[in-house]
């Protein structure tokens, strides 16, 4: 399997609320994958995703823009 997960480290490290997207291979565009939001602890962050895919970590203000331009 292949998982590829991008977050920015200045993001875990301020222990900012973060929400994952899974990366559309073939339309490059962000796919909200759960409403789960994701909080980093002593600057480690612990996701699990069920298959194999390119993911991105965004913050909860970044992912809200997404969501408004991908409704």
């Amino acid at each position: 399997m292949k998982y590829t997960v991008s977050v920015s480290a200045e993001n875990v490290k301020n222990n900012k609320s973060l929400k994952a997207f899974v990366v559309n291979r073939k339309t490059g565009e962000y796919e909200l994958i759960n409403s789960k939001t994701y909080k980093a602890e002593d600057g480690n962050l612990n996701a699990s995703f069920g298959k194999k895919g390119d993911y991105v970590l965004l913050t909860t203000k970044e992912a809200a823009r997404i969501e408004k331009r991908n409704p």
